[in-house]
């Protein structure tokens, strides 16, 4: 009961690790794709960003 108190979002991981294997998969897949591309996004906004201010 206590550690459930203190990792709710962990064992929730757990349990739908158990439940739902593949969908975690193609899940967890979907979120470092939009993840990466998000960090190329703000790459790509910072060099803009620099090269409009040091002009």
């Amino acid at each position: 009961i206590f550690s459930k108190a203190l990792y709710p979002g962990i064992l929730q991981d757990e349990i739908l690790i158990f439940i739902y294997p593949r969908f975690l998969i193609v899940y967890n897949e979907t979120i470092s794709r939009s993840a990466l591309s998000f960090h190329f996004l703000i790459i790509k906004i910072s060099v803009i960003v620099s090269l409009i201010t040091s002009v």
